[in-house]
């Protein structure tokens, strides 16, 4: 129920899982924690967290609000239901662990599942799997690409519904609502006429599916390039990383 994803957003120690995935996986400690979607360095982006303690500065994440999720728990009638929490081994025990623990404070009872995955994180769950954690990456610098394909009602190709999504939905939380397509599509659409427009109407989408919980975004990734004191003219394109034809070396 949306009740009791909301309880998981708000019970969600966002800074300790950056930590733990940083550490697990080798890549930067210096992750921002986020509550939505769409990071800072898109068209679209404003910043936007309703699950933090009380008193947080606005769209900021400062703490989880336990008493809250566990209220929410409750008013859910879910408390006490079995979950499976599946994790590849990329991601790492610890992360899964700490998911666990997370959940059985909320009543729930849970158990981890270590399942091996080619591409580093499960793309795919049976239906026996409640709860998982993957990452995500743009093919290219827009809202677009962090929304529609995670989010659109499925095809009967079982590809995205919403046209200009890209061709493989990644819907792992099955999230399927047919107005939230319509104003993806509109804001794909106003792309290419007006993107004043289309980036307010992704920020407008993003804050709306952030309230309704169907992923539980949780830090931003960031890249560090590390460059010589003879490097100049170091350029970085959102969609290209840094761009070495433009480096000039002396």
């Amino acid at each position: 129920s949306e009740e009791a994803r909301r309880a998981v957003a708000y019970a969600l120690d966002r800074a300790e899982l950056a930590r733990i995935f940083a550490e697990s996986t080798g890549l930067p400690q210096e992750n921002p924690v986020s509550c939505q979607l769409i990071p800072p360095n898109i068209p679209g982006y404003v910043p936007y967290c309703p699950f933090t303690t009380s008193g947080a500065e606005p769209g900021s994440w400062e703490g989880p609000n336990l008493s809250r999720a566990r209220q929410l728990v409750q008013r859910s009638g879910t408390s006490g239901a079995e979950l499976v929490v599946a994790i590849s081994p990329y991601i790492g025990e610890e992360l899964g662990r700490r998911l666990i623990t997370m959940l059985r404070d909320l009543g729930y009872r849970a158990e981890l599942r270590v399942e091996e995955s080619e591409q580093g994180v499960l793309l795919e769950l049976s239906p026996d799997m409640h709860v998982s954690v993957m990452g995500w990456v743009q093919d290219y610098p827009s809202a677009a690409q962090f929304l529609a394909p995670l989010f659109s009602c499925p095809d009967p190709d079982g590809g995205p519904s919403v046209e200009g999504a890209g061709e493989i939905l990644y819907n792992l939380s099955n999230f399927c609502d047919p107005d939230i397509d319509r104003r993806m599509q509109r804001a794909l659409d106003l792309q290419l006429t007006d993107p004043h427009a289309s980036a307010r109407a992704w920020a407008e989408l993003d804050h709306d599916l952030v309230d309704q919980a169907p992923i539980v975004p949780y830090s931003t990734g960031i890249r560090v390039w590390l460059v010589s004191e003879r490097a100049s003219n170091v350029e970085v394109s959102p969609q290209l990383d840094v761009l070495i034809s433009q480096i000039w070396v002396r």
